[in-house]
């Protein structure tokens, strides 16, 4: 048997719907999970940073009023003038040069102490947090706080008397965030908040991504175990959704009702196959017989035994007209050829031939045509589709029956029916009236049976005509088969 193309051969590599789908969603997750902690980190580094001013811009007030005071008490600079604001100005990081009016330096404060002092503060936050008593190089240390973690920026405010200047006050300020030690371990505990939350973030974006690919490829995993149980044979498959997913939902009955067919087309193929050999074997059997008794000289040719002989070949025939139609069936393509008559034209026709047929039955055959209505179809399809039906319902139809076939029309649509006193369809057969093979009865009495091909003929050219046909009960007993057709 020739091998089917597993399609590999189009992709370099393939993986499993579950990877795929985790991969999928934890990427994105992941994406938008760092996005956050980024744009939370830098929204937390800046408000500290506005901190950090709005707090250097108030300090800097503080000593700018408290030197206007000491002023206000001495009228004059000296070397003791505002000692007292240094212990301030140092626990905020800053770093004061008193000025006379013409600039010249009363007191200054040493630059390096000051950043000293932070990073020893720093040194000792840092020890406190990782519970540590080692000996930290305390020059590569500090230096490195105060290279890479501190600026340093100066700003010179002139000090009032009176509305006059009477000097100068020049704020040297190391910047990090916040100016003092609570600040910033704050800022330092909300950073380390935001981070814990970005690895909660990713931790759950892994298990939620884990549970939603085993949701959504748990049931699709389901469906390739029952397609590959299905290729082994197993073809009855009844497949639970509990996914809760509306097209897994309708891809998981789609399915059922495949493996369903499958296994009744399965079934009906065995006995169409008992049946056909069983039909094939009576009639040559039969002319076994004969052409035997016709060599032995048992039974004489005469136009009697000719006529048995010929009955079983019409038997023969008829036979393989309905494997022809098994092969029709077989092809995918069902040319059509559409073309505008009357309906009429076709129906005259064959109300002729069956009226014929049904007085031979001895059934009553009646008929109602709209002979105004016009058909844009495939001539000879559609008459073979009529043919089917009427034969199927003089088939079904006891002697002192009715058969009647009907025509007409309303504003959209175009109704051919064909009706019978028959036993009727039972409700729960109507479904697989139209499928092939398919037969009421389990009988293989050729007299009312036949291959059961004929109505799925008539559903494949309805079909392909993009046409209805359905089948109602008839009152009070009997079919109805309806052909519906759109207008153009």
């Amino acid at each position: 048997m020739k091998d089917v193309d597993n399609g590999k051969s189009r992709i370099p590599f393939e993986i499993r719907l579950q990877t795929r789908i985790f991969l999928t969603f934890f990427t994105v997750m992941t994406f938008f999970v760092v996005y956050a902690y980024f744009r939370l980190t830098k929204e937390v580094k800046d408000q500290f940073l506005q901190y950090a001013l709005i707090s250097r811009e108030r300090s800097i007030a503080d000593i700018v009023n408290h030197l206007e005071s000491v002023y206000r008490q001495d009228r004059s600079w000296n070397l003791h003038s505002g000692q007292d604001i240094v212990r301030y100005a140092m626990r905020n990081g800053q770093v004061i040069t008193l000025m006379n009016i013409n600039r010249e330096v009363i007191w200054k404060m040493d630059k390096w102490s000051v950043g000293l002092g932070l990073a020893n503060n720093a040194r000792q936050r840092h020890r406190q947090r990782s519970n540590t008593t080692e000996i930290l190089d305390d020059e590569n240390y500090t230096a490195a706080i105060i290279t890479n973690d501190l600026e340093y920026t100066e700003v010179e405010k002139a000090l009032l008397y009176d509305g006059r200047i009477v000097g100068y006050v020049l704020v040297g300020n190391y910047i990090h965030t916040s100016l003092n030690p609570e600040g910033l371990d704050a800022r330092q505990q909300l950073l380390l908040k935001v981070s814990g939350t970005a690895f909660l973030g990713l931790f759950m974006a892994t298990i939620t991504a884990m549970g939603l690919a085993r949701l959504f490829s748990g049931p699709l995993s389901n469906l390739t175990k029952a397609a590959k149980a299905m290729q082994s044979g197993y073809l009855v498959q009844n497949l639970q959704d509990r996914s809760g997913t509306v097209e897994i939902g309708e891809l998981t009955r789609a399915f059922n009702y495949l493996s369903y067919s499958l296994n009744e087309q399965r079934a009906l193929r065995k006995r169409l196959t008992s049946d056909i050999s069983h039909e094939l074997r009576t009639p040559l059997n039969a002319l076994l017989a004969l052409s035997e008794a016709y060599v032995d000289g048992v039974v004489p040719v005469t136009t009697e035994s000719l006529q048995t002989f010929r009955h079983e070949i019409i038997r023969l025939t008829s036979l393989v007209s309905e494997l022809s139609k098994i092969s029709d069936l077989e092809d995918d393509q069902l040319n059509i050829e559409k073309k505008e008559f009357y309906l009429c034209d076709v129906l005259d026709d064959l109300i002729i031939v069956y009226e014929s047929l049904s007085l031979k039955n001895s059934l009553q055959f009646s008929y109602a045509i709209d002979s105004q209505i016009k058909m844009y179809a495939d001539k000879d399809r559609f008459k073979q589709a009529i043919i089917n039906l009427l034969s199927n319902a003089i088939k079904y139809t006891p002697a002192g029956g009715t058969v009647m076939l009907i025509a007409y029309r309303d504003a959209n649509h175009i109704y051919i029916q064909v009706q019978d006193s028959g036993e009727g369809i039972p409700d729960d057969q109507k479904e697989h009236i139209f499928e092939r093979f398919y037969r009421l009865e389990q009988s293989r009495n050729r007299n009312t049976g036949g291959a059961g091909l004929g109505l799925t003929l008539v559903k494949r050219i309805v079909d392909a005509h993009q046409w209805r046909v359905y089948v109602d009960n008839n009152t009070p007993c009997g079919s109805v088969f309806t052909i519906e057709i759109v207008h153009r």
